[in-house]
């Protein structure tokens, strides 16, 4: 069986909602790219799934600083204060290529429940770089701002790759498979010292709502008895 359709992600164990996309820039329009499926079906309830999922979103933890500088003097003001300047990168919303294969039996009916592993490969992120400038020892001055960080250090304090086990259930209705799926990451995907006695760690997991359009079904079906 060949298939091809959306998923809709949610945000779970405190994890924060983002409407930003790879680039950066707000707008989620690429996080619905189309997802390919291929089933080969053991018996007629049994059936190994294999799906290619591209740019997906993967909401992370508010406020998971994965970078923070220590306070710097930077200059003096006018009247002989002294200006700092402290750094920071929280990430916003990471994206990987996700290939999860599965094995699915159906219980009942058109219910089908499955188990298996997810290997993803992160291809993007998006951080809160924020500047705090302090003045006279007192006053302060914040900047932020929210972009890709592909290719920064940031980057590169993130697991590149990881392995995340699944379950499922979907039914089945004509051409359409509706689902529902969580994942659970094997390992986190950050562990990072920002300070001393500071450490950010994280893992990932997923909830995701799915639907998918059957466009061709090989399996034989039984033939029609001839009529008495």
């Amino acid at each position: 069986m060949v298939g091809i359709g959306l998923n809709q992600f949610f945000t779970v164990g405190g994890q924060q909602a983002s409407s930003f996309n790879s680039g950066g820039i707000t707008g989620t329009l690429g996080d619905y790219i189309p997802v390919p499926m291929v089933r080969y079906y053991v018996n007629p309830k049994l059936y190994v799934q294999l799906e290619a999922q591209i740019n997906t979103p993967q909401y992370t933890k508010k406020n998971l600083v994965a970078v923070s500088t220590p306070v710097d003097s930077i200059g003096t003001t006018a009247v002989g204060g002294v200006v700092t300047l402290q750094q920071s990168v929280a990430i916003n919303k990471l994206f990987y290529f996700n290939l999860p294969l599965s094995l699915h039996y159906t219980v009942f009916g058109h219910v089908d429940f499955g188990t298996g592993l997810q290997y993803s490969r992160l291809t993007n992120g998006v951080g809160v770089f924020n500047s705090n400038y302090g003045r006279n020892g007192f006053d302060s001055l914040e900047t932020s701002e929210t972009k890709s960080f592909k290719g920064d250090s940031v980057y590169k304090k993130i697991k590149t790759h990881e392995f995340r086990f699944l379950v499922d259930a979907n039914y089945t209705w004509q051409h359409f498979i509706f689902g529902i799926r969580y994942n659970q990451a094997l390992s986190k995907f950050i562990h990072v010292e920002i300070s001393p006695g500071q450490v950010t760690q994280a893992r990932n997991s997923s909830l995701q709502l799915y639907l998918r359009y059957i466009l061709w079904d090989g399996r034989k079906k039984k033939p029609l008895l001839p009529a008495k």
